[in-house]
């Protein structure tokens, strides 16, 4: 209603027009609807490009929302074409310390990684959680995303024992944020899961990998990618342990489509 309002009657203006677009594309992104998201999205960095001027901050953090959705859908190519552009943006209107700077900093490293740039990638993490948390509170909710991405690339670089302690933080950190039922909480729990498993926890990995599948699964959708990785892992589990439930899982896993690198 609110981008019918601005379009239609005020004329309008490109930047309100923009910031309502990315606010549906987040909306759409919570009901597991990612080409809407995606579209919302493209239409919203479309609007503020549009705008006369120097490239403005909310261009920017449109651009590596964008980025970051890209990210999410294994289109890594333009991910991280967009992302180096809203970066470049982003130091040269506030520096390499505000916060979207160093979210722009940690997606870079999460590209890094998913291409195989593992050294890189867990060292820009690095970074962007030191950098946030010189620069925020304690707990602060923004701090849950280097943490969880450290976190993630420590387990997968087969030191899950430094990973647990991340994963741990950034669980308890979005706990404080958001209800116990919410997709960002439960990506971290599953991400725990596997740190537990890959260290033979399995008691403790089994009841956090199952819930935390369900609760992606209900926001998010069977086809969503972290859906598919939650169940990975449960598959993973039940591996390790021989047990005939990996059977049922795995035949859960549908095939998943070319990735765009």
């Amino acid at each position: 209603e609110a981008l019918q309002y601005e379009s239609h009657f005020k004329g309008g203006d490109r930047a309100i027009v923009g910031i309502v677009l990315g606010h549906l594309a987040m909306a759409r992104q919570d009901q597991g609807d990612l080409d809407g998201s995606e579209a919302f999205q493209r239409q919203a960095v479309e609007e503020l490009r549009r705008l006369s001027g120097a490239p403005r901050l909310e261009l920017a953090q449109a651009i590596i929302v964008l980025a970051d959705l890209l990210k999410t859908r294994a289109n890594y190519r333009e991910a991280e074409s967009l992302n180096d552009e809203g970066f470049a943006i982003l130091q040269r209107l506030v520096g390499d310390t505000h916060l979207s700077t160093v979210l722009s900093l940690n997606i870079r490293a999460e590209l890094f990684f998913f291409q195989g740039r593992h050294a890189e990638g867990q060292a820009l993490s690095e970074k962007a959680l030191a950098t946030m948390k010189q620069n925020l509170p304690p707990g602060h909710v923004l701090t849950a995303f280097p943490l969880a991405t450290l976190g993630t690339m420590q387990t997968k670089n087969g030191r899950p024992d430094l990973g647990e302690p991340h994963l741990r933080e950034a669980l308890a950190v979005r706990e404080k944020a958001f209800p116990k039922t919410h997709w960002l909480v439960a990506i971290v729990v599953s991400a725990l899961g596997e740190a537990l498993t890959d260290q033979g926890k399995f008691t403790e990995a089994e009841p956090l990998l199952l819930s935390s599948y369900t609760q992606i699964k209900a926001m998010l959708g069977d086809k969503d990618p972290r859906t598919i990785e939650a169940l990975q892992r449960i598959v993973a589990l039940y591996d390790k342990l021989q047990r005939p439930e990996a059977a049922q899982y795995r035949a859960l896993l549908r095939p998943q489509p070319t990735q765009t690198n």
